[in-house]
């Protein structure tokens, strides 16, 4: 049986929120001098990790005696890191696996300036994400700098300063589980991701977003997210086939194992014609190798499924075990094409005099 893990239980926010504060109150030099080894090695890995967040943000690292004072939740701010010595201050929006939607992230910082005395453009934002994610063009667009789990993991692991291994159960928890975190969202190299329901704790195979954010990076483009429905939901990946009339056309590839090419009909005033009408394109356009298949439940809503695929996959198994992660991308491009080349053709012929 593995070693019992304290975030195993621990998966919310707010406890990344605690251990990550815990974490930066250790860096507080109040603690250099402790006659516990433990107690200085704890303080070393704490500053190892404030000398992280200001690296990223472009700011000189800690001086010995510079002091850092933490508090959590303090007007909805996850975690609030003064650095009273220069006047300054960070503010850390913590996330595992959920992405940054709703919160307020410039008045995060104008609170912290407040705080810090000092004016917001002197308060440093950090997204600090042990999850992953597809898009990060909010959190830049706010300013914020992305920390992510690989980064954690190498400033807590082991000691740059050759510092001794921390002696602490819930520091050695924590890092163990990021560790396995590296190792959920890397397992569809090793095994295919499950298509079942998601699991109460977790939601989908973690396995899932790491395949989805593999494809990503070796498409140069697309995106994924999980969508909820009453049946659990789905994480789903969508790669750009083409614009046309001013509507998205895209791939859709599910981790039900569904693969088709939706339309996005929020512009169109007869969204059930303009469903069809394009359905008969994707149909007029078929192959042998690439038949035109209507899809079984066609909704006619912001978006449309205009094709579906008949295969019962769209993920290649690896020979080894996992997934070949160029075979599956070949798979979407190929659909894309398709489309894109039946697209581009009927807009050339409707256009020709």
């Amino acid at each position: 049986m593995p070693r019992p893990n304290l975030f195993t239980h621990a998966t919310s926010e707010l406890s990344q929120d605690a251990v990550l504060a815990w974490l930066l109150h250790w860096a507080h030099p109040a603690h250099a001098g402790s006659a516990s080894a433990d107690d200085r090695a704890l303080h070393a890995a704490g500053r190892r990790f404030v000398d992280l967040l200001l690296d990223r943000l472009g700011w000189t690292l800690l001086d010995p005696n510079e002091r850092v004072d933490v508090r959590t939740q303090w007007q909805n701010i996850d975690v609030l890191v003064h650095l009273p010595d220069r006047g300054r201050a960070l503010v850390i929006e913590d996330k595992v696996h959920a992405d940054d939607t709703h919160n307020p992230l410039p008045s995060y910082r104008a609170a912290a300036a407040r705080y810090a005395g000092c004016t917001p453009e002197e308060v440093g934002g950090v997204y600090l994400k042990t999850g992953i994610q597809s898009c990060f063009d909010r959190v830049n667009t706010h300013g914020f700098v992305h920390v992510s789990r690989g980064a954690v993991l190498q400033a807590l692991d082991v000691g740059t300063d050759g510092s001794a291994a921390v002696r602490s159960d819930i520091y050695g928890d924590f890092v163990a589980h990021l560790r396995a975190l590296d190792d959920a969202f890397g397992a569809w190299q090793r095994r295919l991701p499950r298509s079942d329901p998601p699991a109460p704790a977790t939601g989908h195979d973690l396995a899932w977003r790491g395949l989805m954010d593999a494809l990503q990076a070796k498409l140069g483009g697309g995106g994924w997210h999980d969508v909820s429905n009453a049946r659990g939901g789905y994480v789903i990946f969508h790669l750009h086939v083409t614009t046309v009339d001013g509507r998205d056309v895209y791939v859709q590839a599910q981790s039900d194992l569904r693969l088709g090419i939706r339309i996005n009909l929020t512009t169109a005033t007869d969204r059930g014609g303009t469903r069809r009408h394009w359905q008969q394109v994707l149909r007029a356009a078929a192959t042998p190798d690439l038949p035109y298949v209507a899809p079984p439940h066609p909704r006619t809503g912001r978006t449309s499924e205009i094709s579906t695929s008949t295969a019962p996959t769209w993920v290649v198994p690896a020979p080894a075990g996992g997934v070949d992660l160029d075979a599956t991308a070949a798979v979407l491009v190929r659909y894309r094409d398709f489309a894109q080349d039946a697209i581009a053709h009927h807009v050339a012929a409707r256009s020709a005099p």
